[in-house]
């Protein structure tokens, strides 16, 4: 494998395109990420969650009337750990610390918002 302008030969690693945003490890790109996945995901599962509750699913205990509000929150948190993986696979530090951000302002909040029934 010859690295020098060989002739005859293709030159190797010529792209000189810069990486673009999404390419880059970059803390601006994790905190994005780290916002709009939890976002995202509520939305799906909200909309999940009210496909499951109208289908009068049966279990043992009754009817499954749907999860709780507080339950759906937690999981679109821990959707979070999809964009971590990504960045942790392609060893973006300073991605993974972007979406570790957002991450732990969010579970503040949760544990804010849910405070009485956590800690009774």
């Amino acid at each position: 494998m010859t690295y020098y302008n060989a002739p005859n030969s293709r030159k190797r690693f010529s792209n000189t395109n810069p990486p673009n945003f999404f390419q880059r490890d970059s803390l601006l790109l994790g905190i994005i990420a780290g916002l709009i996945a939890p976002f995202v995901g509520l939305a799906v599962l909200i909309l999940l969650n009210e496909q499951l509750a109208t289908a009068n699913i049966r279990t043992a205990q009754g009817t499954f009337d749907g999860l709780t509000d507080k339950l759906i929150r937690l999981m679109a948190i821990c959707l979070n750990l999809i964009p971590f993986t990504i960045f942790q696979r392609r060893r973006f530090d300073r991605s993974m610390q972007g979406v570790f951000i957002p991450t732990m302002f969010y579970i503040i909040i949760w544990i804010y918002i849910y405070r009485s029934s956590l800690f009774g």
